[in-house]
């Protein structure tokens, strides 16, 4: 018997439709933030670059993981966890020192992780902006990312995105 598996073949474009839909749609249906941007930003860089390191599983789950992490660390031990997000507060000389040492601790941690993807330098200043950063809102950023990771991964088993976006442009 024949192996039925075929491979889809879906533009870049496509694939990250998809991937926003199912995420603007669990986050409406569970009244959760499931969707943040910078999950936008993820997965326009695996749907646009596949074969980058950066658009690896693990780059992905890591590197979010990490900036989360970092993010709500930084953002209580600046003082600022009972703050209320910087778009209500203001910015402050305190923030400004928070978002810039978790941009350069996610930096250098997932860089020493071998786990580089860009888009977590925004999910940590994400938290540390106060956006999303009370425990349950970092648990549903989390399962957002471990849901999207699994996805990827049955994404890269059974899907192969067409390279209608070329990674590298000469002119």
């Amino acid at each position: 018997m024949r192996n039925s598996c075929h491979m889809v073949h879906v533009t870049p474009a496509v694939w990250v439709g998809i991937v926003t839909a199912l995420a603007a749609g669990l986050a409406w249906l569970t009244r959760e933030p499931f969707i943040f941007p910078s999950l936008g930003a993820t997965a326009d860089l695996c749907a646009t670059a596949p074969n980058s390191p950066a658009a690896r599983p693990r780059a992905v789950f890591v590197s979010h993981s990490v900036a989360a992490v970092v993010g709500f660390l930084v953002l209580h031990g600046a003082g600022l966890g009972n703050h209320a997000p910087v778009a209500v507060e203001g910015m402050s000389m305190a923030r400004i020192g928070a978002l810039s040492l978790a941009l350069a601790l996610t930096v250098g941690a997932t860089s020493g992780l071998k786990a580089l993807h860009p888009p977590a330098g925004a999910t940590a200043l994400i938290v540390t902006l106060g956006i999303l950063s009370t425990p349950h809102e970092l648990a549903i950023l989390m399962a957002s990312v471990v849901l999207f990771s699994a996805g990827l991964v049955l994404l890269r088993r059974f899907v192969v995105a067409d390279s209608a976006v070329p990674t590298v442009v000469r002119r």
